[in-house]
């Protein structure tokens, strides 16, 4: 029986077409290392083009009252001299955000 089982998934999966470069999902490491939550998704759009749109997020607050708060999002279209994921893009950006920052660089009286 699972020998009949293991050939079915085995012989479906050699049928099928996968599609693994329409669209991805990314994170920035930078960003991961700042505390501040991230996610990066692409599409493509055809065999030059993809759409592409980044979202971060950093709603801490630290000891001592010190933040770093704010929330950006990026979106993208790119034109790829290759194909979609491949080779060097031109692009158009463009960004929205908002930000609070205070009680990093506070000089302490002597």
């Amino acid at each position: 029986m699972m020998k009949k089982m293991l050939f079915i998934v085995f012989y479906c999966l050699l049928i099928t077409e996968g599609k693994g470069q329409d669209f991805a999902a990314k994170i920035n490491v930078a960003e991961i290392a700042t505390t501040t939550l991230n996610l990066v998704d692409e599409v493509g759009l055809s065999e030059q083009y993809s759409l592409n749109l980044s979202a971060s997020l950093n709603p801490w607050t630290f000891s001592y009252n010190k933040k770093n708060k704010h929330w950006v999002i990026r979106p993208e279209a790119r034109y790829l001299t290759q194909q979609v994921f491949k080779g060097i893009s031109i692009g158009f950006h463009a960004f929205n955000g908002r930000f609070v920052a205070g009680g990093i660089f506070v000089l302490e009286s002597v």
